[in-house]
Order: C-alpha cells, then sequence, then structure tokens
C-alpha cells in the first residue's frame, strides 16, 4: 500500500495508513528533508564513506551486515534523527503527546546477489 502526504492531510487518516502498513511519502514537506539529510550523516560515518551504496561492493557479505546493523542501531539513537523526526510528525499534524514513542527505524537493502542472505529472507 503507498500513500502520498499532502498538505491538507487529516493526521487521524495518516496515523491510519501508518498503522495498516502504508509507506507514507512526504514529497511536499520541507521538513521531511532535515531527518534524511541526518540519517546520511549517520551511514556515511558508519560506511566511512560518502558514497554507502558504492561501499558495498568493496565489503563482504557479513562486513556488509555488520555495517547495516551497526547504522541501523546509531540512526535510532541520533539525537538529531529523533528531534528531526519529531519535527516532522508536528509538521502533519501529529503532537508530542501521541507520537513520543515514534522513531526513525533504518532498513539497508543489499544490492548485490547476496541480498536475501544478508536480510535474512530465503527466495
Amino acid at each position: 500500500m503507498f500513500t502520498r502526504w499532502r498538505p491538507g492531510t487529516d493526521p487521524a487518516e495518516l496515523s491510519a495508513a501508518l498503522f495498516d502498513g502504508a509507506i507514507v511519502v512526504f514529497r511536499e514537506l520541507p521538513a521531511a528533508r532535515r531527518p534524511a539529510e541526518a540519517t546520511r550523516t549517520v551511514v556515511r560515518a558508519v560506511f566511512g564513506t560518502h558514497d554507502p551504496p558504492a561501499a558495498e561492493s568493496s565489503v563482504a557479505v557479513s562486513g556488509l551486515r555488520h555495517l547495516a546493523i551497526c547504522a541501523r542501531n546509531r540512526v535510532a539513537d541520533d539525537p538529531a534523527v529523533r528531534g528531526e523526526w519529531s519535527n516532522v510528525l508536528a509538521a502533519v499534524g501529529c503532537g508530542p503527546d501521541s507520537t513520543w514513542l515514534d522513531r526513525v527505524r533504518l532498513r539497508v537493502v543489499p544490492s548485490r546477489d547476496e541480498a536475501p542472505q544478508v536480510a535474512g529472507i530465503r527466495r
């Protein structure tokens, strides 16, 4: 399921879509750019490069898995990412009283053939 957030979207509808497992795209929301950039900063630091997608070709599968887990944990714990995500939620009408547990969860999906084993998924 896919939902595109637009200015004026009812927060209750957005909440229902999220709890139904929808992928929500915040295309017209400037506040959404800041947590994305904060996340990129963390991922670049973990992977030790300005181009993490290219780094996967020079890392063994086990190393890539380790880096992905490390990046996911660092993003979840990063105060800048959390603060910016709270700003996004506030911008779409979700108050801190109802979203204090909401956080960004990074998903790393390798592009090469070993991806199913790295992600723990079998074909």
